[in-house]
C-alpha cells in the first residue's frame, strides 16, 4: 500500500483557464475569444458581429433554455475545447426575465420597493451557473471565457478624491463574484496617443489594447505575470495569448527576465521597514548583486509579478503622508 508521497506531484501544471474578459462597445471582445481553441459560443441570437457568420453557437431565448445548453455542453459528446458566453449582461438579462415571469412579476423583483429581491436572484443563479462552468473545466478540460461590456462608474474613496474608473456592466453582486470566481480578469479599450504643440492636443494614433492588471481606472488581474497592457490586435486571438501566459509560468523565461529587471528597478527605490526586512528580502530573490537572469532562474514572471504588487502596495505614498516605511508584509511577500 502506497503513502502520500508516492501521490505528490510537482511542477507547472497545464491547467484550463477561467477568464473574464469585458470592454468598451466593438473592441473586438467575440472575435478575440473566437480564435480560442475550438470555440463554442453561448449568445444572443445578435450576440456576434457579421464578421463570425461561421462561428458555431448556441443562442438560447430564455434562462431554462440557457441551462439546458450548458448542462449540454457539459454531459453531450463533442470536441469542443472553449467554452464562450457572450455576453455577462446578456445572461443577467434572460435571469431577470426569467425571475420577472415565475416569481412574481417585475415590480416585485426589480421594483423601488423589491428590496434587491430580483438581484439575489441574478446572483443566486450566476453562482449556480460557475458551479455547472467548474464541472466542464474539471470534467471536460475546457477552458472557460465571460464576455462582458463595460461601463464606468463613480468610486468612492474614503481617504482622498472621488473619481470615475470602468467596471463590468450589470448588477454589482453578480459581476463581483465573477470578478473573484475568474482566474483571470482583463479590461480591453482604445487607448489614444497624442501630440502636443502648446497648449492643443491632436489625437494622432490609436490602438486596441488589453489591461492584465489591476488600476484605479478598472479592475483586472492575472497569475501569469503578463505585462501590464497588452496590444490586442497584435495578440493574433486568445491562441497567442496563451502562448504568452505559458511563458508566464516558466522559470528562466524571457517574460521572468523583463519583470526581473522590473523588480531590480524597484529595489533600488524601496523603503523597508529595517535592514533585516531589506536582507530578507534580497535574500529571496538570489541575494546582492541582484541579477535579472539570476532572479528569473529562480522565479517564475508570475511570482515575480506578484512580488512586486506587494511591495508597491506597502511602499509609503510619494507626497510623504501616512506610513513612514513598509510594513513587514513586505518580508512575508518574499518568503
Amino acid at each position: 500500500m502506497g503513502t502520500i508521497l508516492d501521490r505528490i506531484k510537482k511542477g507547472k501544471l497545464a491547467t484550463p483557464e477561467r477568464i473574464v474578459m469585458y470592454g468598451v462597445e466593438g473592441i473586438g471582445k467575440s472575435t478575440w475569444a473566437g480564435k480560442a481553441p475550438r470555440p463554442i459560443f453561448l449568445c444572443a441570437e445578435d450576440g456576434l458581429p457579421k464578421t463570425m457568420i461561421e462561428q458555431e453557437r448556441l443562442t438560447p431565448k430564455t434562462f431554462p433554455e440557457f441551462q439546458a445548453d450548458l448542462n449540454a455542453v457539459r454531459r453531450d459528446a463533442h470536441e469542443y475545447k472553449t467554452l464562450v458566453i457572450d455576453t455577462e449582461d446578456f445572461l443577467e438579462q434572460l435571469i431577470a426575465d426569467h425571475v420577472s415571469a415565475t416569481e412574481g412579476g417585475y415590480e416585485k423583483n426589480f421594483g423601488s420597493e423589491s428590496y434587491q429581491c430580483g438581484v439575489k436572484s441574478i446572483t443566486r443563479e450566476i453562482k449556480l451557473v460557475a458551479s455547472t462552468l467548474d464541472r466542464i473545466v474539471e470534467e471536460r478540460g475546457m477552458d472557460i471565457i465571460i464576455l462582458a461590456h463595460a461601463a464606468i462608474k463613480n468610486q468612492k474613496d474614503p481617504g482622498g478624491t472621488d473619481f470615475d474608473r470602468y467596471v463590468m456592466k450589470g448588477y454589482p453582486a453578480p459581476t463581483g463574484f465573477l470578478r473573484e470566481w475568474a482566474d483571470i480578469v482583463l479590461f480591453a479599450k482604445h487607448d489614444v496617443y497624442f501630440s502636443k504643440k502648446g497648449r492643443t492636443a491632436k489625437a494622432i494614433a490609436e490602438a486596441r489594447v488589453i489591461f492584465t492588471t489591476w488600476s484605479r481606472g478598472w479592475d483586472a488581474k492575472n497569475r501569469h505575470g503578463l505585462p501590464w497592457q497588452v496590444p490586442l490586435d497584435a495578440m493574433g486571438g486568445y491562441a497567442a495569448f496563451a502562448k504568452v501566459m505559458a511563458e508566464g509560468l516558466v522559470k528562466g523565461s524571457s517574460r521572468a527576465k523583463d519583470v526581473a529587471e522590473e523588480v531590480i528597478e524597484l529595489m533600488a527605490s524601496a523603503v523597508f521597514k529595517d535592514e533585516e526586512t531589506k536582507a530578507k528580502t534580497i535574500a529571496w530573490l538570489g541575494g546582492e548583486p541582484l541579477d535579472p537572469a539570476k532572479i528569473a532562474e529562480a522565479h517564475t514572471a508570475a511570482k515575480l509579478m506578484e512580488f512586486i504588487n506587494r511591495l508597491q502596495t506597502m511602499q509609503p505614498p510619494k507626497d510623504g503622508s501616512g506610513a513612514p516605511a513598509a510594513q513587514e508584509a513586505v518580508a512575508t511577500a518574499a518568503a
